[in-house]
């Protein structure tokens, strides 16, 4: 090699150490950016001693940072990063501007071991998820709902039956009605009118699932060690625990699919959605039926029991609707004005009459915005690094939407306590200016709820139908003094109003007859 072939390769390569440095300096050094603000965290624990003891109304514990810190409030657990949105703006910029980054979901140990990682809401962002998520898509679009409309007419019927032969068990009514509903459309299954096992392996797995998917509901998410300490150690009661919710969570994936009807009756419009799953199935060769069996019989699950499930999250509503009514007689008063003067007395309200019942609208969205069923949404993983604010956003941090303070910020929902439908309209019809909650209740980017189409369906005919036969009044003490329930919520996943005392009567005779008039008819 010639002196002027060594010189100039020394100097290339010079060269190229030098374009790299620059272009390394040049390039967005996060890691050397601030975290976004939040409370003081320790050596190593970090915030665990910031944190509410059994989660007790997060939200609200995160909404009062977020005066002091921001609409970004970031706390450290055991070395993982926590970071809450607290406004639409960051919520826009992040969760939807920035979707292919912000869609993943963490995975955590104790969903691993209860084996819901098989849940749409849960699973990895991905080609799996994506799979999932067509064939949800494919069967809850906005397109197809109206064919659903028997299955929802049949459940508020029984619904109405139930609440005028017992008014006092109004909750097990709403249960077994939405569970009707959903497992028909689903499954075709039709339930018992007590102790019925999809119903209430439904509300095991929901309550399982309410502990089991927040970060940290056992230190087994922070310490996976713990996993493989024998069940004998003391201090291993959890993996019991554990051991049952894998249980549920097998049971609500497979019971229903293998006991599915694959006919319908003649006055539905479709068959049960399992059942035009199979049938596609049916069409398939081996190795596609087996890997299409596989994705609907975990979608099918997911649209009966997943975090987007339809039942549980409409009942919250639902519960909340009705303690709504028992506070605010004069909200429940207009709602029965429009109903009489569209519908009449003479059927019950049907779908169709959605567009011509706007106060009764409004009185949902308020039902959502009042008493949000998911005050914070389920948690996010960001999947890089990123700068927002001039903040780092490090990669696996958790992402929550605090749904609860955007619903109750007074800058958006003036009096955000108060219960008022009529913030929604204007000149007598709902006012698109004002924001509809569930642009909040139901998420944000590539992780939107799939089922919020139906779901609003099945809430706004059933409050429109109980509306037109009943009223809801409070209890009376011995005295005939009206006794108020307080208004207090559950502090988990999903939030639903503490149990409460309330009168259910008819509006009269002609909604006792229209009440088993449908309920005959139906029967």
């Amino acid at each position: 090699m010639t002196l002027s072939v060594a010189l100039a390769i020394s100097f290339l390569t010079l060269l190229l150490v030098f374009l790299r440095k620059r272009t390394k300096q040049q390039l967005p050094t996060y890691r050397d950016l601030p975290l976004p603000p939040g409370p003081r965290p320790l050596p190593f624990l970090g915030n665990v001693f910031d944190i509410p003891k059994d989660t007790e109304y997060l939200w609200r514990t995160y909404a009062k940072w977020a005066q002091t810190h921001g609409d970004i409030v970031h706390i450290q657990v055991l070395g993982k990063h926590i970071i809450v949105l607290h406004s639409l703006d960051a919520v826009h910029d992040l969760l939807d501007k920035r979707s292919s980054i912000y869609a993943d979901r963490e995975i955590t140990e104790v969903i691993a071991l209860t084996g819901w990682d098989w849940n749409l809401a849960m699973m990895k962002y991905g080609q799996q998820w994506r799979d999932h998520r067509q064939l949800f898509h494919q069967y809850m679009n906005e397109r197809v709902i109206h064919t659903y409309d028997p299955y929802i007419r049949d459940g508020t019927r029984r619904l109405l039956k139930g609440l005028h032969c017992d008014p006092k068990n109004y909750t097990h009514h709403l249960r077994y009605a939405l569970g009707e509903i959903v497992l028909s459309l689903i499954y075709g299954i039709r339930i018992e009118e007590n102790n019925d096992y999809y119903v209430e392996l439904l509300a095991a797995a929901m309550k399982a699932v309410e502990e089991a998917v927040l970060p940290g509901s056992l230190w087994v998410d922070f310490l996976p060690y713990l996993k493989y300490v024998p069940h004998w150690v003391p201090g291993t009661g959890w993996q019991k625990k554990v051991e049952n919710w894998r249980a549920e969570s097998n049971a609500i994936r497979n019971a229903p699919w293998e006991n599915m009807v694959v006919s319908c009756t003649k006055d539905r419009t479709s068959p049960p959605i399992a059942a035009q799953m199979s049938e596609q199935i049916s069409d398939m060769d081996d190795d596609g039926a087996r890997e299409m069996k596989h994705t609907a019989q975990n979608v099918c699950a997911v649209m009966h029991a997943g975090r987007t499930t339809l039942a549980p999250t409409t009942i919250s509503t639902l519960q909340t609707f009705i303690l709504a009514m028992v506070l605010h007689p004069e909200a429940q008063r207009s709602a029965q004005r429009e109903l009489d003067t569209v519908v009449g007395r003479r059927r019950l309200p049907n779908s169709s009459d959605l567009s011509a019942l706007p106060y009764t609208r409004a009185l949902l969205k308020e039902c959502m915005r009042w008493q949000p069923v998911a005050p914070l949404s389920f948690a996010r993983r960001c999947t890089t690094d990123n700068e927002y604010r001039g903040c780092l956003i490090p990669e696996g941090a958790l992402i929550f939407q605090n749904s609860w303070f955007i619903l109750h910020d007074p800058g958006i929902f003036p009096e955000p306590e108060g219960f008022k439908p009529e913030r929604y309209l204007k000149d007598g019809v709902l006012n698109p200016d004002i924001l509809d909650p569930t642009v909040v209740t139901f998420g944000a980017g590539r992780r939107i709820c799939p089922g919020r189409h139906l779901a609003e369906s099945m809430l706004f005919l059933t409050i429109a139908r109980i509306l037109h036969t009943f009223e809801i009044t409070p209890v009376l003490d011995a005295k005939g003094t009206p006794i108020n329930p307080e208004v207090k919520m559950t502090s988990g996943l999903l939030s639903y109003p503490t149990p409460f005392e309330c009168s259910i009567s008819s509006r009269g005779a002609w909604a006792e007859a229209l009440i088993n008039e449908e309920y005959t008819r139906e029967t």
